[in-house]
């Protein structure tokens, strides 16, 4: 490959699939998200929030292959089917109370960030139940 190729706002030259296939080489029985974030945590590709740009990490290896520059080894597992959704279950004891003031009337307001904390499965359970679009998981 001549020229670099830029996928997601990164330009991928020879080097780096070069270095891409070593990785497939090396960790391509443990399976694509392990390759995926295994790239991220080496090229340190990162959401603001510290966590591994895997999900994008995986779009840039299937593009890749896609256009023919490297080979992924097959899926280990199927991904799910289209239109699947989670499952999503309020608990038991939940209440819900409706906040009738305005916003005005609060002090503070204080947003948590929940992904892998204990209150993760409450707030896809509340998304599930209440909003419009229900609950589905990123890709």
């Amino acid at each position: 490959m001549e020229r670099g190729v830029t996928i997601l706002k990164r330009e991928i030259g020879s080097a780096d699939l070069e270095f891409i296939q070593g990785l497939i080489k090396r960790f391509g029985h443990r399976g694509r998200t392990y390759i995926s974030k295994e790239l991220c945590r080496l090229w340190d590709w990162r959401l603001p929030n510290g966590q591994l740009r895997d999900i994008a990490g995986r779009d840039l290896l299937r593009r890749l292959e896609r256009r023919g520059l490297i080979q992924l080894p097959p899926p280990i597992r199927a991904a799910r089917k289209p239109g699947y959704k989670n499952k999503t279950i309020l608990p038991q004891d939940f209440t819900s109370t409706p906040v009738i003031q305005s916003l005005q009337h609060f002090s503070s307001i204080d947003i948590e960030m929940v992904r892998g904390s204990s209150n993760e499965s409450l707030y896809n359970a509340l998304i599930g139940s209440y909003h419009y679009l229900g609950y589905h998981q990123g890709a």
